[in-house]
């Protein structure tokens, strides 16, 4: 909120900068008659700043339903009925004020342009605080995470898997390790505990965090490692040897396992994700794999509003971002990383995982970014004309262009600044990659 009391959208980067900026959200988000749920992780600063923000709401008449200190994928669970839910937490550091974000009542996120009509709204003096009599009325939630424990851990089977969970001490911790353990996994707990006093983990779980996880299973093989966001959101693995795996290796797992029926995924995302949904790579049994060959594969800029664009009309689909988020349109859109965990603790219940990894063929990535020294225009232009002439197998245009050939494929993208020009080029053939990562930058010099 600036000096003259207006709202920017700064906060959804940046974090609030105050409480009178999130009570202000609130009102221009809120309403009579409208239904809002509200959540928070265990942050201390997000409890301020949730309490600011249901003043708000409350200000303009809306009806709260209070989650409390939960994961954002079981307050979604529980905003199925409701307009929209309002998740507030995930610092960057201590001391850092938290963020906020919206999601509409299926989990999807709330779109910048519905944003910034409210926020017109509110700027314009539009909002009209209710008298005294007609202010909304706030209902805690009780067990939602009890709902959503029951609904996730039906649907998997840990046949005993041997797992070491971290959820960092955040609220994560009050669903994922009674999900395992309700599935029938064997866990041994790290930070599984929620605790205002621990240092918030950031949204993504970076490697330095994974090193306990690593070496205890180095000291002890067998199980497998799953360490999980504040807010349940991503998540990080190791397999059975401790080995770290990678985004793209658990995209394919959880691919492999569940065969849906329309596959999600980003523009740069490594075909070994798309090869094992089709059942070319790997087994996680050993039956004879019910293959996808007829699935579909829907490629995107891999952000979360577009992944839940795709997966709109797909009951059992399946979508991943660049961000590694896991969507599950049968339950929310919400990125659910507690349900990926459950998938992978049922996998490694039937066979090892380090097995299924070590038999996919290994595929080699190289990534080069070059000056543009032309017109952005005349370089898309002339490129679009050479990529038609060049015999691909498929051409897809979204913010690039991802071009698949026999034997592999490549990407290229005009950065963000206009200024360079990002090339990818990858296959299962270490050599085929390295010359079609030549053969495109002659390609994209010709074209500038």
């Amino acid at each position: 909120m600036d000096d003259e009391g207006r709202l920017d959208l700064s906060s959804l980067c940046e974090g609030c900068k105050g409480p009178a900026e999130i009570a202000g959200f609130g009102q221009a988000l809120g309403g009579p008659g409208r239904k809002i749920v509200v959540g928070r992780d265990c942050d201390p600063g997000s409890r301020m700043m949730c309490n600011a923000l249901i003043a708000g709401l409350l200000s303009v008449g809306t009806e709260v339903r209070d989650a409390g200190v939960m994961p954002a994928p079981a307050a979604a669970a529980a905003s199925k009925d409701c307009d929209m839910l309002i998740m507030v937490g995930n610092p960057d550091s201590v001391g850092n004020l938290p963020r906020w974000k919206a999601f509409n009542g299926d989990g999807s996120p709330v779109g910048l342009e519905a944003l910034r009509e409210a926020v017109g709204r509110y700027n314009d003096g539009e909002i009209a605080l209710q008298p005294y009599d007609r202010v909304g009325g706030m209902h805690p939630m009780n067990a939602v995470a009890e709902r959503y424990i029951v609904e996730v851990a039906e649907a998997y089977e840990g046949a005993r898997t041997p797992v070491l969970l971290d959820c960092g001490c955040g609220s994560a911790a009050l669903c994922a390790p009674y999900v395992l353990s309700r599935m029938g996994c064997d866990i041994t707990c790290n930070d599984t505990h929620s605790d205002t006093l621990h240092r918030p983990r950031p949204p993504g779980v970076s490697g330095p965090e994974m090193l306990r996880i690593q070496e205890s299973i180095a000291h002890d093989p067998g199980s497998i490692g799953l360490a999980l966001n504040g807010d349940g959101t991503r998540l990080a693995s190791i397999d059975e040897s401790g080995d770290r795996i990678s985004a793209e290796e658990v995209a394919a797992l959880i691919a492999m396992r569940l065969r849906p029926s329309v596959l999600v995924l980003p523009m740069d995302m490594s075909s070994l994700v798309e090869d094992a949904f089709h059942g070319s790579i790997g087994r996680i049994c050993e039956e004879p794999a019910e293959t996808s060959r007829f699935g579909k594969v829907v490629r995107t800029g891999g952000t979360l509003e577009e992944t839940v664009d795709a997966l709109r009309d797909a009951d059992d689909g399946l979508g991943i971002t660049s961000e590694g988020e896991f969507i599950f349109p049968e339950s929310s859109f919400c990125p659910d990383a507690i349900r990926a965990c459950a998938i992978l603790s049922e996998i490694a219940g039937i066979c090892s995982i380090k097995d299924v990894l070590s038999s996919f063929p290994k595929y080699t990535m190289f990534s080069e970014t070059l000056h543009l020294t032309g017109n952005v225009e005349t370089f898309n232009k002339g490129l679009a004309e050479a990529l038609a002439d060049i015999g691909a197998e498929s051409i897809i245009e979204i913010g690039g262009w991802r071009v698949t050939m026999r034997n592999g494929w490549f990407l290229v993208s005009v950065g963000g600044d206009h200024g360079h020009v990002n090339v990818t080029s990858e296959s299962a053939d270490g050599l085929y990659a390295l010359s079609l990562m030549e053969s495109v930058k002659d390609l994209v010099r010709r074209c500038m």
